[in-house]
């Protein structure tokens, strides 16, 4: 069986095994396999190859034999990522050779290519993996047909960067998608273990979800003070908090999800699954959509989102505007085409109002910035105080306020509190050591 290439990884992972890129390509299912009897995949199940491969004996020790069931079971999801590199590179070369055949000018999206080539090479089925059910905390509904199973460290970027997408998911199919997280705590990661015990410990207060959110949004503080304190800004008991913390009662759970990845052969955080379904090593929210609608329409429900509203808003609505933002004739982006929220934060109600009773008091650490825009000076963030709001909404000393629900904030109009008032669904944009960066705030 000739070597194939190692694709880069793109998570978390103990070992270097490759993990694949996502394939935005929407073609069909698999025509060959790179496992070692080189089936082909049904699209019912696995064929009669594969079902001889599983209990073919691949080696007898002292009269005991290894099967290959015994060889591939934790070694499916590498032997997918492989499949869909192998895949993704053929596919590649397809794509030169049709081009040097239609000749310059005539690439994957023009006209003449999508007349005279047809692409019948197909991607690998994503394999399906019996995940039991898990005993904590679970969001959305129980009764959901769809089950999302996160496999997550808390101190990993990847995992925070997925949060926000799985919100999303979660809000479009509010019904019809759970999410279970498994806690997956890496080991080069050292405060990721007591992260995950933390999150639990928060959950005895029934706050695991908040503080599971806060904890990625908070990335990297992860010191047993950080911990206590993100308790407190909580509202949680923090004596009760801390002498859970310092106790082992939630490692068994832990130890567990991590015995149960060593089963299913994962060794990357974040690794997701769509009812037992693995998507890829790094998969776009479109391909999770994607699996999501497929697993509907196999149990035979609608697979039609249940809302696609985008920050609170059906997407082209209108935000309200008083008779003076009127005069002065603001451009503003319809909300469907601002950019998509890297980090989902969950505010309580109460005190996103306590803190809007002081509006001079925020006012006062916000300061013009140099720039402007038509004249107007855009705001700039010059103080943040621990667990102040600026705290609670992720911002940063520096950061520059942009958009909030596509409208353009300036000195002479600030929305951002108004907004915050209002409405139940917030987005903002701010401007970060010269990058764009975008915070979905969803208060409850």
């Amino acid at each position: 069986m000739p070597m194939l290439p190692t694709p880069s990884p793109t998570g978390d992972r103990i070992t270097s095994a490759g993990s694949a890129r996502s394939g935005r390509l929407v073609v069909f299912a698999l025509l060959t396999t790179l496992a070692c009897s080189g089936s082909q995949r049904e699209a019912d199940g696995d064929s009669e190859a594969e079902q001889a491969q599983r209990v073919r004996v691949l080696a007898v020790v002292d009269g005991m034999e290894i099967t290959g069931n015994e060889v591939d079971a934790p070694l499916r999801i590498d032997l997918h990522d492989l499949e869909q590199a192998a895949y993704e590179r053929r596919l590649e070369r397809i794509r030169t050779l049709a081009g040097e055949r239609l000749g310059a000018g005539s690439g994957p999206g023009s006209t003449e290519w999508d007349s005279r080539v047809e692409i019948r090479l197909e991607p690998p089925e994503p394999p399906r993996l019996e995940i039991p059910d898990s005993v904590g905390p679970i969001r959305g509904p129980a009764t959901a047909p769809v089950t999302l199973v996160e496999f997550v460290d808390l101190e990993s970027p990847h995992c925070r960067r997925l949060q926000a997408d799985l919100l999303r998911l979660l809000d479009r199919y509010p019904t019809r998608v759970r999410l279970e997280i498994r806690d997956l705590p890496l080991p080069y990661h050292r405060r990721a273990f007591s992260a995950a015990r933390a999150a639990h410990c928060a959950g005895e207060q029934d706050a695991y979800w908040d503080y599971h959110d806060l904890l990625l949004l908070e990335q990297p503080a992860f010191a047993s003070s950080d911990l206590e304190r993100y308790a407190g800004r909580m509202g949680l008991d923090r004596d009760r908090f801390s002498a859970c913390l310092g106790s082992d009662r939630h490692e068994a759970r832990i130890r567990a999800d991590l015995s149960l990845a060593a089963s299913l052969g994962v060794h990357r955080a974040p690794t997701l699954f769509v009812n037992g379904l693995y998507p890829g090593g790094s998969p776009s929210a479109e391909a999770i959509d994607r699996l999501v609608r497929r697993e509907l329409e196999r149990l035979g429900l609608d697979a039609t989102p249940e809302s696609g509203q985008v920050g609170g808003k059906a997407p082209g609505a209108a935000v309200r505007e008083t008779a003076s933002e009127k005069a002065l004739d603001w451009p503003q982006l319809p909300p469907e085409e601002m950019p998509e929220p890297e980090i989902v934060i969950t505010l309580d109600r109460g005190q996103v109002a306590g803190a809007l009773e002081d509006r001079r008091a925020l006012d006062r650490k916000l300061r013009p910035s140099v720039a402007d825009f038509s004249g107007q000076r855009l705001l700039k963030l010059r103080k943040v105080d621990e667990d102040d709001l600026y705290a609670r909404l992720g911002l940063e000393v520096g950061d520059v306020l942009m958009l909030v629900d596509g409208r353009f904030v300036t000195a002479e109009r600030n929305l951002l509190w108004d907004a915050l008032s209002e409405r139940d669904s917030v987005t903002l944009l701010v401007m970060r050591r010269g990058l764009p960066h975008t915070y979905l705030y969803r208060i409850r």
